[in-house]
């Protein structure tokens, strides 16, 4: 009896469901440089399945919030999320993923969370296969998965810092013997200051790491390989939230904008060693949120441009046109809340 009644006690608690449509529109989702687009004239294989270069996107989702007592005067909550991407514009572009989180909270503002994610196909485009060069474009495929874990800790009774670990693996897929030369892990390491003041909250994050192109020498793969399409990474982001709304109209609305740069030495035994390529890439985000009852309405703007560059008189210099390009977002998103109180 004791027995049951404890297990009533730490399972017997509400389940929180979050579910959700998005409608958006993007201006260019397959990432085509202007010389692509002025290309797809003489070479349309460039867009795949696509007619255009811009799509509509239809992004059902749902959440799981689950809060069971396992350790004394510790909250633990759990956390699963699932999402699908349907693109207008082309089948091999929709996609779905996955996450879950398992998450301790201590007091305020000091959290222990763990957490994996998955992505099993993202589809980017068709391109050239380098070691075959028969002219053919062959469709880009990757897996993305991997774990996390963060430990956040308050500075004071409004701010707090947050450090975070990750780690992915981004393997390509579909025609495992075209693309297997970018096989990456991906390591990485961030911290973010978050305050609030009266009404807002402001968020800065800085983050680096390294991706480790695992396949390089690959004997399999004798030509493509030869390059070291290893890299390291930085980001910094900063992120500004607005509670105190507009008129009764908007709950609550931000802005963000994030800074990334990427750099590929493309060490080589057999190719020029003074190759390397450079990318610069810039996010902008706009975003209003009004809730009634418990339904949610977020309208949403994107804005995201990516600058290249790369060594003169490299192997590479066909990247610096076609790796830049911009493209923008716009989002109309619906999220309902619902809650299950069940006895286990």
């Amino acid at each position: 009896m004791f027995t049951s009644l404890l297990i009533s006690q730490t399972f017997n608690v509400p389940i929180y469901f979050q579910t959700g449509l998005g409608l958006g529109y993007d201006s260019n989702f397959l990432k085509l440089s202007d010389s692509d687009e002025i290309n797809v004239s003489i070479l349309p294989e460039i867009l795949g399945d696509s007619k255009s270069f811009d799509s509509g996107i239809i992004k059902p989702s749902m959440r799981v919030e689950y809060s069971p007592v396992l350790l004394e005067n510790i909250e633990s909550v759990f956390k699963f999320s699932a999402s699908t991407s349907l693109y207008s514009s082309s089948n091999q572009k929709s996609y779905s993923s996955f996450s879950g989180e398992l998450g301790f909270k201590f007091k305020t503002y000091q959290w222990l969370k763990l957490g994996g994610f998955s992505i099993p196909k993202y589809y980017i485009r068709p391109y050239k296969d380098v070691d075959i060069d028969d002219g053919v474009y062959y469709p880009a495929s990757f897996s993305n998965s991997g774990w996390f874990v963060s430990y956040s800790n308050p500075l004071t009774n409004k701010s707090w810092v947050k450090i975070k670990l990750n780690y992915s693996e981004q393997y390509y897929l579909e025609n495992p013997s075209h693309f297997t030369e970018y096989d990456t892990q991906v390591s990485s390491v961030s911290l973010t200051y978050n305050h609030k003041f009266n009404n807002d909250k402001i968020s800065i994050t800085g983050k680096t790491g390294i991706g480790d192109n695992i396949s390089f020498n690959d004997p399999q793969v004798p030509t493509s390989t030869l390059v070291d399409r290893s890299y390291v990474f930085d980001k910094i982001k900063v992120s500004w939230t607005n509670y105190k709304g507009w008129e009764s109209i908007i709950s609550k609305w931000g802005t963000s904008i994030q800074l990334n740069q990427r750099l590929y030495e493309l060490n080589s035994d057999e190719i020029n060693d003074l190759d390397w390529k450079y990318y610069l890439e810039t996010q902008i985000q706009l975003w209003a949120k009004y809730s009634f009852n418990n339904i949610d309405v977020k309208v949403e703007y994107r804005y995201r441009q990516r600058f290249s560059e790369v060594a003169d008189g490299g192997e590479f210099e066909w990247v610096e046109n076609t790796k830049q390009y911009q493209k923008h977002e716009l989002w109309l998103s619906f999220t309902l809340q619902s809650v299950l109180d069940l006895a286990y």
